[in-house]
């Protein structure tokens, strides 16, 4: 069986992705133990797969931004309003193998044969047996270009008759319409469609499409479980600084001196928890050295594996701290899977959702705070006393919520299994 493994991103600078992708594919080769796996991405990340003794897998770079996504290419005089979306959409459910053919011919006609790769992700999603999207939180309204790589990748899926599966998925915020349309063809496609955390009431779906939706948890879980009981002493931090997480430096240089300052009442060293390394706009490993006053500039290349952030030593770090502060979504999940409470600093909308996502399953271990609250320092304060005080019972309800996140995963992935034996 051949298995295709989607999951937003092509170079996995990103801790949480790399974790996501390791995951599905471990799980899908236990249930598929003679399967070959597709991975959309590319051959620099061959070690990291290697590493955690899968070897049934081979890399494509592909850069699927459709023609047929941006139908102002294909039709020039028009603009791109909504209704040229629905109308396009709508054509492509009623038609998908003739719109791909012709938008492959219309490929052809403007690109040397090198250049077209559209036909190569054609042919590899002709090739498959199923299509899993591997979790991640990018189907949303933050990353338009990457909608649209996964509204491709379904359109292709259709054409060729192949079946979709969604796992670990966060889809909110999805309030633009185009998202919507988007995504509203994604999961219309997507036989079974399993979410990191609930979506809100503002994402008004089909019963159709309700009725395939399990709400599982997140996937990186089983690739970043550590149960070691290491001595643990110290702070994990995480700073985030991205587009999509907003850019407040005054805030997040106040939270870091705040953060400082508990670390120096209790006598305990501060311990980074770097998630990406994307040196032009999304950047955990300079944030940390950038507003961090003590030593933390030399501990922080221990994370580096071939220019990649490791998330084995993450696991590691964070299993020898008392608690974690955290800006990323992922440091968080890592937090948590080593069994040790975090507090999420949150600084957008779009991480509110994914915070409140992580305290469905967690209502003890977890609490998010706001930035941009006047009383952020006594709530850190006091959020953080509170964890230390009680720190065992938090780590027992840890252990419960995950033990049920397990649970959840299983029943969904055995739902894929059973699909293709039908």
């Amino acid at each position: 069986m051949k298995i295709l493994i989607e999951n937003g991103v092509y170079a996995h600078h990103n801790a949480g992705d790399i974790a996501m992708m390791v995951s599905s594919i471990q799980i899908l080769s236990h249930r598929f133990p003679d399967s070959h796996f597709i991975v959309l991405s590319d051959e620099s990340n061959r070690s990291i797969l290697t590493r955690f003794g899968i070897n049934n897998f081979t890399f494509r770079k592909c850069n699927h931004r459709f023609l047929f996504s941006r139908p102002g290419l294909i039709l020039p005089r028009l603009s791109r309003p909504n209704w040229v979306h629905r109308i396009h959409n709508s054509l492509i459910d009623r038609f998908p193998s003739i719109f791909v053919k012709i938008c492959l011919f219309y490929e052809r006609l403007r690109n040397p044969p090198e250049n077209c790769f559209h036909a190569v992700l054609s042919r590899l999603v002709s090739e498959c047996d199923l299509i899993v999207f591997s979790g991640g939180g990018y189907i949303c309204d933050p990353f338009p270009e990457k909608v649209e790589n996964a509204y491709a990748l379904a359109v292709l899926a259709r054409a060729h008759k192949k079946p979709i599966f969604l796992t670990g998925h966060g889809i909110t915020p999805c309030d633009a319409k185009l998202t919507k349309i988007r995504l509203n063809f994604i999961l219309n496609t997507a036989k079974a469609i399993a979410l990191r955390h609930p979506i809100n009431d503002r994402c008004k779906f089909s019963k159709n499409i309700h009725d395939r939706i399990a709400i599982v948890g997140d996937d990186a879980f089983h690739a970043t479980a550590n149960k070691q009981r290491s001595e643990r002493k110290g702070i994990g931090v995480n700073l985030r600084i991205a587009p999509y997480s907003t850019d407040q430096s005054n805030m997040i240089g106040k939270v870091a001196k705040i953060i400082e300052r508990l670390a120096e009442n209790d006598d305990v060293p501060i311990k980074p928890v770097p998630i990406a390394l994307y040196p032009s706009n999304e950047n955990d490993y300079f944030a940390i050295q950038r507003f961090f006053s003590c030593d933390t500039k030399g501990s922080i290349d221990q994370f580096l594996t071939e220019e990649r952030i490791d998330f084995r030593i993450i696991r590691e770090v964070i299993a020898s701290t008392e608690i974690v502060f955290s800006m990323s979504y992922h440091a968080c999940i890592f937090s948590l899977a080593s069994l040790t409470p975090c507090i999420g600093l949150s600084a957008s909308d779009y991480y509110d959702e994914k915070f409140n996502g992580i305290a469905h399953f967690f209502p003890n271990g977890f609490s998010f705070l706001r930035l941009d609250d006047p009383l952020i320092e006594a709530n850190i304060q006091n959020t953080y006393r509170r964890i230390q005080k009680d720190r065992e019972a938090q780590q027992k309800a840890i252990s419960n919520s995950i033990s049920q996140i397990d649970s959840r995963s299983k029943k969904f992935f055995n739902a894929i299994v059973d699909f293709t034996q039908t």
